[in-house]
């Protein structure tokens, strides 16, 4: 019974696990926020190579508003689980939240809290990839500002100290508006008595960017709106409090649709924007950390292109480039363009961008990364089927297009209602898109994980080894299973020739399993080990192999293991080794596929130390077989395999 639970247990965890992985099937999305009545203002943010912070707010029957987080690895195990983490709060409501960047493992993020006095206060809180919030001493995190008046707008940054930079833009009773800012330090008191003041007159700001700057300090971007001109401003405020006159950055002639501010890893801000006049129009600036223009004045068009250019997204390239992604509409079509600029404003690819490929009517609410190697990714919603779908191709570092010339399908589900589209590199070789979608029943966020280097018509993506203890856990994922029967692990021992290869185990491949899969093995020493996958047609041929490399520490106090049988599979007879921490009995039961026990061994153990016990075959038939070992309460089941 001991055993028929244990295989019960497994069966669990391994549905677990596979449902933790990322899917890589367009119709079978993974969903990644379960417990939500209407996600919105969803953000999703990289922390490096590890993987991403996904924080939205979920507007709840009656209209309440609250605010979620979780953390997701880059292979697709979340921090909590997918109900996600709720930021507790005097609330009657949370809403609009705004994130910085992730600095060492952690993001900062600000929203407006409801009082019960209906009034609306500007908090701030962290949170680290564990979901664990930094300030807890009092509901929901810091209180920022009190406002007399109304918040119009508000940013954060999180420095590598720990601060947080805070700016809003404030509207008086009188009317004016005040562009402000104060820090939050890494214990959760306000740097500044009185908030600093950047701006402040009778004209509209708008578009406020709170950027990291060096030394604990802070940038600022906001736009003044002066009659029929937009003034895109910048401000830099030491870590003291200091702040230098406010420098214009640019002066349009009529309004800014949008605008657009990253900061490059040498601490340079990027700007992009998109001016709505006569004609619409993107123009770009780089600037210093403390805002001197590295380009000419005003800024450089960055758009040549007939036609209307508009929606301009950025991102830094692993190449010290900057790539830029907008929409062309010419003809009747809305077309998508990349290109790629170097650090002096230059264009590296095609005069007028890349175009991601001649469809028939509309594309629209691209997002782009890129990989290590200076390659593109861009993923993008498509209205050439009817419905919106997602679409993702890769441009690699020279312009030129990768992938299928149609694009590689994300999403399959018909529904109409797509939308807060965001894309990760992984840090490997794919690519994770998430994406809010409304059903007929639901509203979800979902996940996608594209393999960079795309897929065979049978393959394994992807395998490594993870350690617990006196095992190692050999995980992978596969994809296009159609005709693929199962898969074999072997074991190659260390110090031995590279064809001597023990079977750790064989797995059948099944659908529920959504292409990801693990097992277990326990090595009999410690060192470097070397596995293979193996992955099997139905028609019994081989149709990949993956191998994965790792350094295996037996990391039990308790010593007490038993190892897999070897050779495995047999036909005589098979040795297995095992370790006991002192004096006592150990029991071996032998149960054929059916759970039957053919056989049973006990042996008294005088000290502690590492034995071999040989199991011989005789009278046994040719098939899957499983060993239980007893020690105390220490109990163990194994698979082999009789040929």
């Amino acid at each position: 019974m001991r055993f028929l639970n244990k295989f019960i247990i497994f069966c669990f965890l391994f549905i677990a696990v596979a449902n933790a992985q990322w899917s890589a099937d367009p119709k079978q999305p993974k969903q990644i926020a379960t417990s939500t009545s209407n996600p919105q203002e969803i953000y999703l943010l990289k922390n490096g190579k590890d993987g991403f912070f996904l924080l939205w707010q979920d507007v709840m029957p009656g209209g309440r508003a609250r605010m979620l987080l979780n953390y997701f690895s880059s292979r697709g195990e979340s921090a909590r689980t997918t109900n996600g983490v709720e930021v507790e709060g005097y609330y009657k409501s949370q809403s609009a939240p705004k994130v910085s960047s992730a600095v060492n493992g952690k993001v900062a993020f600000c929203w407006l809290e409801g009082m019960d006095d209906g009034s609306k206060w500007l908090f701030v809180q962290q949170a680290n990839s564990g979901i664990n919030f930094k300030w807890t001493a009092q509901p929901a995190g810091v209180p920022v500002t009190k406002p007399d008046g109304g918040i119009t707008e508000y940013a954060v940054s999180l420095d590598i100290a720990s601060s947080s930079n805070v700016g809003w833009i404030e509207k008086s009773s009188s009317g004016n508006y005040s562009v402000r800012l104060n820090r939050v330090d890494a214990e959760g008191s306000l740097r500044f008595s009185k908030p600093i003041q950047l701006d402040d007159g009778g004209t509209q700001k708008v578009s406020l960017n709170v950027l990291p700057a060096p030394n604990s300090g802070a940038g600022v971007v906001w736009i003044d709106l002066q009659g029929g001109k937009s003034v895109i401003n910048f401000a830099f405020v030491d870590s003291t409090g200091k702040t230098e006159v406010s420098k214009v950055i640019s002066t349009v002639e009529g309004i800014v649709k949008s605008l657009s501010v990253i900061t490059l890893k040498n601490g340079d801000h990027y700007l992009i924007w998109e001016a709505a006049g006569k004609t619409k129009e993107i123009f770009h600036q780089l600037i210093s950390a403390k805002g001197s223009e590295r380009w000419s004045k005003g800024g450089r068009k960055a758009v040549t292109g007939k036609g209307t250019n508009s929606a301009p997204v950025a991102v830094e390239g692993s190449d010290s480039s900057i790539v830029v992604s907008w929409i062309n509409e010419a003809a009747g079509n809305d077309d998508i363009l990349v290109q790629k600029f170097d650090r002096k404003g230059v264009a590296k690819w095609a005069f007028n961008g890349v175009s991601i490929g001649n469809f028939k009517d509309k594309q629209f609410s691209q997002v782009i990364d890129c990989d290590n190697n200076g390659a593109v990714l861009i993923a993008w919603l498509d209205k050439r089927a009817g419905a919106p779908e997602i679409y993702l191709q890769k441009i690699d570092r020279n312009g030129k297009i990768e992938w299928e010339e149609s694009a590689i399908p994300v999403s399959a589900s018909g529904n109409p209602d797509k939308s807060y589209l965001q894309l990760m590199f992984d840090g490997k070789d794919g690519a994770i898109i998430v994406y809010k979608e409304k059903s007929r029943s639901a509203n979800g966020i979902y996940a996608v994980r594209i393999p960079s280097n795309r897929q065979t018509p049978q393959g394994i993506v992807d395998a490594w080894l993870t350690y617990n203890d006196d095992e190692v856990k050999i995980n992978w994922t596969a994809t296009n299973e159609g005709n693929v029967k199962g898969y074999f692990v072997h074991r190659m021992q260390p110090k031995v020739k590279d064809t001597s290869w023990i079977e750790i185990d064989n797995v059948v491949a099944y659908p529920g399993a959504k292409g990801a899969y693990y097992t277990f093995d326990t090595p009999d020493g410690d060192g470097a080990v070397t596995y293979r996958v193996t992955q099997i047609s139905k028609d019994n041929k081989v149709v990949a192999m993956k191998y994965v490399q790792g350094n295996f520490t037996r990391k039990s106090t308790q010593k007490i293991y038993v190892g897999q049988n070897v050779p495995n599979p047999f036909t005589n007879e098979t040795t297995i080794s095992y370790n006991v921490s002192g004096a006592g009995t150990v029991t071996f039961e032998f149960f054929d596929s059916g759970f039957k026990l053919v056989k049973k061994e006990t042996i008294q153990i005088s000290k502690g130390g590492t034995y071999s016990y040989v199991f011989k075959a005789e009278g046994l038939k040719a098939g899957i077989y499983f060993y239980r070992f007893t020690y105390g309460n220490f109990i163990e089941v194994k698979k082999m395999a009789v040929i």
